[in-house]
């Protein structure tokens, strides 16, 4: 929410820099914490990173995606998530058999710090918010009034929902396999495995068509 509303203000790809660094060295500091408790520490200021640059490049794409297509642009770029989640699951198992579980932390540190700069010389800013005027105060506010309300927070519940069924899944699933006698390279794999299904889904919802309507006439056309 904060990364959102500081893209708006100043710049969607200033921000965006700012979080993929500090998801990068945020990461790396994880690989050398001492106990338990600084690693939940570190990794909670990690995610804050992580979850200010996800919906940053999820806006740019959907700012720089044709009007006719904008949609399909935000599900497949949506769909890096959990690509990303696939692909470090499989190469975490060989990193922990061959160097340990800190390696997992310096590897997914150095990928987004030697990415940053990448983006700081490559990424365009976005041209909306350039034509756009300075956003108006007030604007979360807007969402209950005319008549939103209800539909907000029915959309702000099933995304809250949808995420919680998610993260609970990834986190208790390793907890259930050790318990039930699995290695640690089972339980990553199998979890890695949901992601797939995650994969598919957007993949496959950015290939349907929305139903046309008229805009001069009440009735949709099926």
């Amino acid at each position: 929410m904060i990364a959102g509303l500081l893209g708006d203000r100043l710049g969607r790809k200033p921000v965006m820099f700012a979080c993929v660094s500090a998801f990068g060295i945020l990461s790396l500091v994880s690989a050398f914490v001492a106990s338990p408790t600084q690693l939940a520490m570190v990794r909670v200021l990690t995610g804050l990173g992580l979850g200010g640059g996800i919906p940053l490049a999820i806006a740019l794409a959907a700012d720089f995606a044709p009007a006719i297509a904008k949609a399909r642009f935000v599900l497949l770029a949506s769909l890096g998530i959990p690509i990303g989640f696939a692909i470090a699951g499989f190469v975490s198992v060989r990193l922990i058999g061959a160097f340990g579980w800190p390696a997992v932390f310096i590897a997914g540190g150095a990928a987004p710090l030697f990415l940053a700069p990448v983006l700081m010389l490559r990424l365009p800013e976005s041209t909306v918010l350039r034509a756009a005027p300075p956003p108006p105060r007030g604007r979360v506010a807007a969402l209950f009034r005319d008549g939103r309300a209800r539909s907000t927070a029915l959309l702000w519940s099933i995304n809250l929902l949808n995420l919680l069924t998610t993260y609970f899944l990834l986190l208790s699933t390793p907890a259930i396999l050790h318990d039930a006698g699995a290695g640690p390279s089972a339980a990553i794999v199998a979890t890695t495995v949901f992601s797939l299904g995650v994969i598919a889904s957007p993949a496959l919802a950015s290939r349907v068509r929305p139903s046309r309507r008229d805009p001069g006439s009440r009735r949709a056309t099926p």
